[in-house]
């Protein structure tokens, strides 16, 4: 009797074991067997369960990573995706709506890491939520997707991609807490660096909707000052790190620019000038990370500028200033040498406006 107990208890165990294992090379495989595919539903079906019921967070812990671990591989299929996304896309929308915040974030990671048409869904949905806590959540997963989706298997279109980055885009145009904008940023950032050929268009719409978004944040600024709260320096890093990603984009350019994300980085580049002109005689001595970072934006908009200017291969570019000088103008308190300067740039008839016609006041100097 005690013998076939223990057989019963090994045959039990030896069916959990087969269903926590998923097939080898199954994540390369181009395409699936109906018997990769069941025992695939399996291995899945089991960890969902124990990461819902398990009765130890450990226990939990672990069957969540068994599935994101199912992603760390050098290459894995689009089959594959597809296969996982099926298998996946309810629990992943049961997860999201449990009301226990270790099951969303899951769910969140699991969206992310299968990268498919179902995912971008999710994080339409999650990226403007009202919960300020899954909104930082589907932000910051929602850069794994798009790191994702330029490491192989593709399991979406650059059409998906490009209407998530409209979404990002709007809503950090309308966004007052500038944490919330910082990951906005970060996001499609992280979108305008895809090298993947079949997504360029994507990553284009993701730098065209950060400079857009944040040259409507920096209009909407008005001559104030800026000092060490953290949420003034967290408004000033948005803005570095939006120049940040365009430099990056420049740097990695193949061909010329497009005529129509040139003006938008123009125009954001114009904006971070326009904002320092405005605010920085406002920053007290005291304040030196604001002034800091304000001089770090001048010295990034004018690299950036020049970029702009030689990616677009115009003939006889005119002669920049240069962005050290502006730099030591403001650390010198000249501000008057920096206006005019920032004023050929940015004032009246000056050089951004000739070149990409900007309205007329798109910049506000004062």
């Amino acid at each position: 009797m005690w013998v076939l107990g223990a057989l019963l208890v090994c045959a039990i165990g030896g069916r959990a074991w087969a269903q926590a294992t998923l097939p080898p090379g199954i994540q390369e495989a181009p395409t699936l067997s109906s018997q990769q595919q069941a025992d695939l539903e399996a291995f899945i079906q089991a960890q969902v369960e124990t990461m819902r019921t398990g009765s130890t967070l450990r226990a939990r812990s672990q069957a969540r990573d068994q599935l994101l671990a199912m992603f760390d591989r050098p290459s894995v299929s689009t089959a594959f995706r597809f296969a996982t996304g099926s298998a996946l896309s309810d629990p992943i929308a049961q997860l999201i709506e449990s009301e226990e915040g270790f099951l969303r974030y899951a769910g969140y990671r699991l969206a992310a890491r299968t990268a498919t048409e179902a995912s971008a869904r999710v994080f339409e949905r999650g990226v403007a939520t009202s919960n300020k806590s899954d909104q930082f959540i589907a932000l910051g997963q929602v850069r794994v997707l798009f790191l994702e989706a330029d490491r192989g298997g593709l399991a979406m279109q650059s059409s998906t991609l490009e209407r998530l980055a409209g979404t990002i885009g709007r809503l950090l145009a309308e966004e007052t807490d500038p944490h919330v904008a910082l990951y906005q940023v970060r996001a499609l950032r992280a979108l305008s660096a895809i090298r993947r050929a079949e997504l360029s268009p994507a990553a284009r719409r993701g730098l065209m909707e950060l400079s857009r978004g944040v040259s409507e944040r920096l209009q909407s600024i008005p001559a104030r000052s800026f000092g060490q709260s953290d949420e003034d320096l967290t408004h000033l890093l948005v803005f570095m790190e939006s120049m940040d990603a365009v430099r990056s984009s420049l740097a990695t350019l193949a061909g010329p620019l497009n005529g129509d994300l040139a003006a938008e980085m123009a125009h954001l580049a114009g904006q971070n000038l326009a904002l320092v002109t405005r605010v920085y005689g406002r920053v007290p001595p005291t304040a030196e990370n604001a002034r800091r970072h304000l001089e770090r934006l001048v010295e990034r908009s004018m690299e950036s500028t020049k970029q702009i200017f030689a990616a677009m291969q115009v003939p006889n570019p005119p002669p920049l200033p240069d962005p050290a000088t502006l730099v030591r103008s403001l650390s010198g308190g000249n501000m008057n040498n920096f206006r005019i300067e920032v004023i050929k740039l940015i004032g009246e008839n000056g050089l951004l406006y000739r070149q990409f016609n900007f309205k007329p006041d798109t910049f506000q100097l004062d």
